[in-house]
């Protein structure tokens, strides 16, 4: 699995919801909490650095800042299933009752608890327009989430609190000359521990990382003027040369810089 685009959504204030889709996306991050809820369907996710096996009857709780990714695995249309992206403003009850503490796992297994979910996603939050009905029914999904699990002291390795760094250092660098050298040398850190610790969570390596933000960067670029002369765009992104983009596009699947 490549890596996916990170974006921290810091100031996204929509509540997304994706219902019945592919939810395949390539390892992330963002301060927004994100469910996978899965009453019939069978993924593969990934949330920091452990594997998950999420099929029928399972919910998925990524918190906030979990590097996190998923893929389907099951084929045809028969999927009944939801993502559901929460935005900060609708998580202050959420946040406070954890109090710095998480879920021991962030797998939930229960069928009637995916029905109820996914029927509240159906009949409220994809039908009110009553903004106070939909934070009231977002906080009685995640205490019911909650209730089903022990809350436990949260004591990260310093490897998850390390690739977020790296993710935020490249999201915000990757339009510049960067290389893991660099980046490297910018966090303190030696570029062969960098490197082990990016492959592990990303499952690439920096440079394919780097050149799949600058060819997303290229492409809302054209997708926002599709008259756009691309040669100034090319350095712009950060390609060093025109030639450095067409290797890199030929070689590389483009990725969408938000879902």
């Amino acid at each position: 699995m490549n890596a996916f685009y990170e974006e921290l959504r810091e100031n996204d204030r929509e509540l997304r919801i994706i219902r019945n889709g592919n939810h395949s996306y390539r390892p992330h991050f963002h301060i927004n909490v994100e469910l996978l809820i899965v009453k019939r369907g069978d993924y593969l996710a990934e949330v920091n650095g452990s594997q998950y096996r999420v099929g029928d009857g399972t919910v998925l709780l990524c918190d906030s800042y979990d590097i996190h990714s998923y893929e389907r695995l099951s084929d045809g249309g028969a999927d009944d299933d939801c993502v559901l992206i929460i935005p900060q403003r609708y998580l202050s009850r959420f946040s406070a009752y954890q109090h710095g503490r998480r879920p021991s796992t962030p797998l939930f297994r229960d069928g009637a608890l995916c029905e109820l979910l996914l029927s509240l996603v159906d009949t409220v939050l994809l039908a009110a327009g009553n903004e106070y009905l939909v934070a009231s029914t977002l906080d009685y999904m995640l205490a019911r989430l909650l209730s089903g699990s022990a809350l436990v002291e949260v004591e990260e390795g310093r490897d998850v609190g390390l690739i977020r760094r790296l993710l935020t250092y490249i999201n915000r660098h990757y339009r510049e000359p960067i290389t893991l050298q660099s980046v490297a040398s910018g966090l303190g850190y030696s570029a062969a521990h960098l490197s082990r610790v990016f492959h592990h969570f990303m499952k690439t390596n920096v440079k394919a990382y780097v050149n799949r933000l600058r060819l997303a960067y290229i492409r809302q670029r054209l997708a926002e003027d599709p008259k756009a002369d691309i040669t100034p765009l090319i350095f712009e992104a950060g390609f060093g040369s025109i030639q450095s983009y067409y290797r890199s596009r030929n070689g590389l699947e483009p990725i969408s810089p938000r879902r």
